[in-house]
């Protein structure tokens, strides 16, 4: 038999590690009901929604949904000012290049003043397009709530999956590869 002070000292610490795990549950559970930790692919499946967005590479020139048909998308939602954004920038670059003669439309949407963003774009050397999302409607229709945000969007116009936070080069790859292989070459 087991002296009451061992087990009093062995309750103590079950009811110790039971509310910390309680504690932490629920600190999950608000973190992820609030949108500070979202899960991946939460769009999956989803059509990508209409919209025509002003390019801020080419005045007078507007991107739409009818652009992108046949084609794999990665759209980026970024901001001049966020620096996981900046860091991004190289992939989202090398990824364009190397692609975009198999179909890969890198598409980057910021809710950034045009000239702000065309002038950070010019600076930074970004070869991909960019659209002005006024207001941040188009971010809105994704419930964007963080960025990087990244969506995937098949060549049929099926958002694959979307990823909140700084894209790997090895998840991209792994995400567009299928995309490429559906998708209508230019």
């Amino acid at each position: 038999m087991l002296s009451n002070r061992f087990q009093g000292r062995f309750w103590d610490g079950f009811r110790k590690a039971l509310t910390l795990l309680a504690i932490v549950t629920l600190g999950f559970a608000i973190a992820q009901q609030s949108g500070l930790i979202r899960p991946k692919d939460r769009l999956a499946g989803q059509r990508l929604p209409d919209f025509r967005l002003p390019n801020i590479q080419l005045d007078g020139d507007t991107f739409t949904l009818e652009d992108l048909k046949g084609k794999a998308v990665l759209m980026t939602f970024w901001s001049t000012t966020c620096g996981p954004c900046r860091d991004e920038i190289p992939l989202l670059k090398k990824l364009h290049e190397e692609f975009a003669g198999r179909g890969l439309v890198v598409l980057g949407v910021t809710d950034d003043a045009p000239g702000t963003a065309r002038a950070f774009a010019e600076r930074n050397k970004m070869t991909y397009p960019l659209v002005f999302d006024h207001g941040g409607r188009l971010g809105g229709r994704f419930d964007v709530r963080a960025i990087p945000y990244n969506v995937f969007v098949a060549p049929d116009g099926t958002i694959a999956g979307d990823v909140t936070g700084t894209l790997s080069e090895a998840e991209a790859r792994r995400r567009l590869e299928p995309l490429l292989a559906q998708a209508l070459t230019p």
